[in-house]
């Protein structure tokens, strides 16, 4: 319902403005001059503003300067009422910035005419305007991460091309390329991460098909490069049984990373990370377990991209994407995720569906 003001000081203009506002189905609010007009404006922005002209102390085109002023209220339509609206004065309001005038005394379809003129325009502007700003955010989020993570995979590329010719350079120099080396794998992750985190964020599903896949092979092996990159291979216990599923497997091969990924980031090098399956009629569940901090929670439900808890104290690298993807990956892929602590354990368990057909 938008909200319009009436700002006029003869009150039974003023009344039988408001009736007639309130009847065609307008929130309306209603000052006895222009000061009080203004201060009610602030304290509660409007969507359209109907300002008597002459009026003692602040006049219409004192309030209009006025509210110009504010942000929040330069683009409200403000429409002008007058007695004596000559040529002069409507030249001038319009100068300074008035959508419409109406002279007194007007009809009420006349009325209701422009109220809605006005009301349509600025909603098709800020439409347009939205629009507009949606686009920018999608082509910045969309290809920003894609051209950094093309300029990190050349600098990741020549460290590898360095190193395998590293007899002839000096300990240092190479401890130096190797840091290079690693500082650009962890962007290059951040920006796929990120890129995934997009996926699941305006639910577009990439060109990938669903291939009958055993999931118990595909997790395990997942599972295992996590742990061998993090340094962690000893601390991962295994345990998924073959089970044949028609599945996008980029998907759910980025299911697992980013939990198995999570569970050792958040536990202590010697403490086992379990992934486990179990058949269920109709679905696969897998379930990661680790030891270490626990969510309260309050904190799993506030769970959501960029998130962190408890920083400081565990001074965790990363974005906080990787439970909202896999999240979000397990609502695409038409299963779902699942998240308990408690005890200082913290167990992931993912549930995939079996899709029809296969059943």
């Amino acid at each position: 319902m938008p909200k319009l003001l009436v700002i006029e000081d003869e009150s039974t203009v003023r009344e039988t403005l408001v009736e007639i506002l309130s009847l065609a189905g307008y929130e309306t609010l209603a000052a006895a001059n222009g000061e009080a007009g203004v201060e009610l404006a602030l304290a509660a922005p409007p969507d359209l503003i109907i300002c008597d002209v002459a009026m003692p102390g602040l006049d219409g085109f004192g309030v209009l300067k006025r509210l110009q002023q504010v942000d929040k209220l330069a683009d409200v339509p403000i429409i002008f009422l007058s007695g004596q609206a000559d040529a002069k004065t409507i030249r001038l309001g319009m100068a300074q910035g008035a959508d419409d005038f109406l002279t007194k005394p007007f009809s009420v379809p006349e009325l209701l005419r422009v109220i809605k003129v006005r009301l349509d325009k600025r909603a098709r502007r800020q439409s347009l305007l939205n629009k507009a700003i949606d686009e920018l955010r999608l082509n910045i989020t969309t290809a920003l991460p894609h051209e950094l993570r093309t300029a990190i995979m050349i600098i990741e590329g020549y460290t590898y091309l360095v190193l395998d010719d590293a007899q002839h350079i000096d300990p240092v120099q190479r401890e130096m390329i190797e840091s290079i080396q690693a500082n650009a794998m962890r962007l290059r992750f951040m920006a796929e991460k990120y890129l995934w985190y997009l996926t699941t964020q305006m639910q577009v599903g990439r060109n990938s098909d669903r291939i009958m896949s055993d999931i118990g092979l595909l997790g395990a092996n997942r599972a295992r490069a996590v742990a061998e990159r993090m340094h962690r291979e000893d601390d991962l216990v295994s345990s998924l049984p073959m089970f044949n599923m028609f599945i996008q497997q980029d998907y759910f091969d980025k299911i697992i990373e980013e939990i198995v990924e999570n569970a050792f980031k958040f536990s202590r090098p010697g403490t086992p990370v379990t992934i486990s399956g179990c058949e269920r009629p109709n679905s696969y569940s897998i379930t990661v377990q680790n030891f270490g901090p626990e969510f309260t929670p309050e904190q799993i439900q506030q769970i959501g991209g960029f998130m962190q808890f408890n920083r400081q104290t565990y001074e965790q690298q990363g974005t906080g994407l990787g439970l909202v993807i896999a999240r979000g990956l397990c609502d695409l892929a038409g299963g779902e995720l699942k998240l308990a602590s408690e005890n200082g354990e913290t167990t992931v368990t993912i549930l995939l569906r079996v899709p029809r057909g296969q059943q």
